[in-house]
């Protein structure tokens, strides 16, 4: 296996990690990483695509799913049924091995959650939470902060995205200069989350809607918007999708449009509705390169066309593609 430098140890070593599974890819330089990534990417995507490459190789995860049965906390084997006792992760942020050192050495408790054995913790910079504990935190990003608790979605690499925020900005940017109708027209963030994306939109657009299916995040997201030129909608993709198609004397229209969904995409309701009633710029942020593909046909098909596709390595050592791509009528 390829030879790293851990951030917690003084010398070079061979991977730290008990084998989970999840760093798949950790036998492989980071370059030839990065080069099977982008060529899955193109291949599915039949589109030249960007690379951003992560400054940090290790420890900068700040977000991770955990397992414990009581004796013992872990990560779960991959495509086993077993947890696999761990005191350190060589992707995890600092602050979670410390918490894994503290777990291990009896000096911290894990926050049980209904009797759930899986939970999440979050941490960055001084900042900890685990799922379960109560706790909420301010998370800054690109100079603007952002409540939200370990037991909502929220990025994994902060380093990264801070990176893609910027190149989302960028890209809103040259659209409200470049066409002065969709300046002047609202704008949407789908599977808003605490409402990151949106939160920068509202500094370009006249007003900002954000839908979120789940009411937790939806709440946060309302927190963190409020006084802006902002509306939080707490419902799903095809809910709101039905309810554009059932009132199309209400059906809205916006100018750009940010979408950063699960891994299995858009919903196909939302799909249709894009086709159709679209706007003029629409950033795709996807964690899986193949609904993206599935996706980026229909939409191809309808009129518009893929202007760029970027791979933004959130995750070195695994195999997870997050990518960013924009498509404009």
């Amino acid at each position: 296996m390829t030879k790293y430098a851990s951030p917690y140890c003084e010398k070079e070593a061979a991977p730290a990690c008990k084998l989970c599974g999840g760093c798949n890819l950790m036998h492989l330089e980071y370059g030839e990483q990065l080069r099977m990534k982008r060529d899955k990417l193109q291949g599915l995507m039949k589109h030249d695509a960007g690379v951003y490459e992560a400054a940090a190789q290790f420890g900068y995860r700040n977000r991770m799913q955990f397992h414990s049965d009581g004796p013992i906390t872990g990560l779960m084997a991959k495509k086993e049924s077993r947890i696999i006792p761990i005191d350190e992760c060589p992707i995890a942020d600092k602050g979670i091995n410390k918490w894994l050192k503290e777990e291990k050495e009896g000096k911290k408790e894990i926050n049980t959650i209904n009797e759930r054995t899986r939970f999440t913790v979050y941490s960055k910079d001084d900042c900890f939470l685990q799922e379960g504990d109560g706790k909420t935190a301010n998370i800054s990003l690109l100079g603007k902060h952002f409540m939200m608790n370990a037991g909502v979605f929220f990025q994994s690499n902060s380093e990264m995205f801070e990176k893609l925020l910027k190149k989302t900005i960028d890209i809103a940017e040259e659209a409200i200069s470049s066409t002065k109708a969709i300046r002047n027209m609202p704008a949407a963030d789908f599977y808003c989350g605490v409402g990151v994306f949106g939160a920068f939109l509202q500094d370009f657009f006249p007003s900002v809607e954000l839908f979120e299916s789940a009411p937790e995040s939806a709440n946060f997201a309302l927190q963190n918007l409020d006084g802006t030129k902002t509306k939080v909608w707490n419902l799903s993709d095809i809910a709101w999708a039905d309810m554009q198609r059932n009132n199309p004397e209400k059906a809205r229209r916006f100018g750009l449009i940010v979408a950063d969904p699960p891994r299995n995409g858009l919903a196909r309701p939302l799909v249709n509705w894009l086709c159709v009633h679209g706007p003029a710029v629409f950033i795709y942020v996807s964690c899986n390169p193949a609904s993206l593909a599935r996706d980026a046909a229909s939409l191809c098909k309808s009129g518009y066309s893929l202007q760029s596709l970027e791979l933004f390595d959130f995750y070195p050592q695994t195999s997870h593609i997050e990518s960013l791509a924009v498509f404009k009528k």
